[in-house]
């Protein structure tokens, strides 16, 4: 059997952030995970608002436009 790997140097960073005001609306040439850990609040994806609260996740790409 003949098997191929991809080998992928990804390098990611971890950020433990604390919003205490909204975001305006920006976009990352990066992608983006988000995990809701306290709290609520709303998330505008693409002009499309999601409700947030403790255990939410999101996931954003670089072609993505978001404030929170």
């Amino acid at each position: 059997m003949n098997e191929q790997y991809m080998e992928l140097n990804w390098s990611f960073n971890i950020f433990v952030q604390q919003l205490t005001k909204s975001s305006p609306l920006h976009w990352h040439e990066f992608y983006e995970m988000c995990v809701i850990t306290e709290g609520t609040g709303t998330n505008v994806l693409n002009g499309v608002s999601h409700p947030l609260e403790r255990g939410s996740l999101f996931l954003l790409t670089p072609a993505d436009f978001h404030e929170v």
